[in-house]
């Protein structure tokens, strides 16, 4: 799988100066933030620390950049090191993510295979407010990400 090259995130190659692009961490192991309009684009690769997630998500939100309620696009198909909880606890409070007041937060997740079941459906218990579904394909993920509507709750 490789990264998605046109539809909904083709804006980010073609962006004059209003998309925020956050890299935290080594080739061996980082995490990668694309982010313009009401859409983000989070990219695992290797084996990152936590806390690289977590300087991430930080810078975004200080940026005024990062909002609780955008259509997000994850790619773990290069993940392969292990869950730092810490981490995503950390993040879980940075902002008020999905939460009623704050609209709809929709988190597509792109894997490998189906063993990232267990971890989404545990993250999806930390991010109640949060919309998440598992993809195998990027363009599935797309195409659903592309069809909700973020002022209404899609289940």
């Amino acid at each position: 799988m490789t990264e998605p090259q046109e539809g909904f995130y083709s804006t980010f190659e073609n962006a004059a100066g209003n998309s925020v692009f956050i890299v935290r961490g080594p080739e061996s192991g980082y995490i990668s933030l694309k982010i313009r309009d009401d859409r983000l684009y989070v990219v695992v690769r290797g084996e990152p620390k936590g806390e690289y997630l977590v300087e991430c998500f930080r810078d975004g939100v200080d940026s005024g950049a990062l909002r609780p309620c955008m259509r997000t696009l994850v790619d773990l198909t290069g993940f392969i090191g292990t869950v730092d909880w810490k981490a995503l606890l950390a993040v879980r409070s940075l902002a008020p993510w999905g939460k009623k007041d704050s609209g709809v937060s929709l988190i597509a997740y792109v894997v490998r295979n189906d063993m990232f079941g267990a971890l989404i459906k545990i993250i999806r218990t930390l991010f109640l407010g949060s919309t998440h579904r598992m993809f195998d394909n990027f363009a599935a993920a797309i195409a659903w990400l592309e069809s909700q509507n973020l002022t209404e709750r899609s289940g």
